[in-house]
């Protein structure tokens, strides 16, 4: 199992600059999609907060998909091994990551204008 915290110092890394890019963008009226995972409920906050903060409006975009078929959708990945393949997800790492994730509230859809679509 990789060292999760070597890994969120490099991700938090990663968060920041990818923020920073959006909110130049979207003072240019240029709208972004971020798909960072948004696992917890504090990163959710922090980046909204972020984006609010800099005059523009966050929404928050909940793909809703049963562990089962994410599971699914990683083997296939990780059987394809396609162009942008980088790393082979175990089952470990899957349930390590399905045990971070918060489900967002009715009152975080709320305050993010929040629409939740089944994928």
């Amino acid at each position: 199992m990789p060292d999760w915290n070597w890994i969120a110092e490099r991700v938090g890394r990663s968060e920041a600059q990818i923020v920073a890019m959006a909110i130049r963008l979207g003072r240019l009226n240029v709208s972004s999609v971020l798909d960072l995972g948004f696992l917890g409920r504090d990163q959710r906050d922090r980046v909204a907060r972020g984006v609010a903060g800099a005059g523009l409006a966050p929404r928050l975009h909940v793909l809703d998909v049963d562990p089962g078929e994410r599971w699914r959708r990683v083997e296939a990945r990780n059987a394809r091994q396609g162009e942008t393949f980088s790393l082979a997800v175990t089952r470990p790492m899957f349930d390590f990551v399905e045990r971070l994730w918060q489900r967002p509230t009715p009152q975080e859809m709320a305050a993010l204008d929040g629409r939740t679509r089944a994928a």
